[in-house]
């Protein structure tokens, strides 16, 4: 019966991690998308921003230059924020990644979850830290 309840808290284990697993790979993808529209919205300010200037310049009033200067400042702070905002994204984005470290495989060299002990493409056995470390614990508990 012992059997049959480590099986079920090893499957309540893995069914855990799974989940933990794909909640981060989730929060990446959302990550990447806003990551993705922040630079698009970058790239469009610093557009404006020229056609601003090019449209100044070809005018070359008083009173265009004023507006210019208004408008010209308006966009250099939203760029200023856009890229604030951008940088915060990266780190919680480079942070949540750090924690989904991967493991090659000797054999076929796919990457792999780094708590896998057998790659997930050829089923060849990964030697990691962390499978060495539950091997001897499961030798010393047998």
């Amino acid at each position: 019966m012992s059997n049959f309840n480590s099986f079920f808290e090893k499957a309540r284990f893995i069914a855990n991690s799974a989940g933990k697993k794909t909640g981060e790979i989730l929060e990446i993808s959302k990550l990447k998308l806003k990551i993705s529209q922040i630079r698009a919205s970058i790239e469009h300010k610093y557009a404006e921003l020229g056609f601003i200037y090019y449209s100044n310049q070809k005018a070359k009033h008083i009173e265009k230059t004023e507006t210019f200067n208004k408008k010209s400042q308006n966009l250099f702070k939203e760029i200023d924020e856009l890229f604030l905002k951008l940088h915060n994204i990266e780190k919680t984005f480079a942070e949540i990644k750090n924690k989904l470290k991967v493991e090659i495989c000797p054999c076929c060299g796919k990457k792999n979850e780094d708590t896998w002990s057998y790659c997930s493409h050829c089923g060849a056995k990964i030697y990691n830290e962390e499978s060495e470390t539950n091997n001897a614990e499961d030798e010393i508990e047998d």
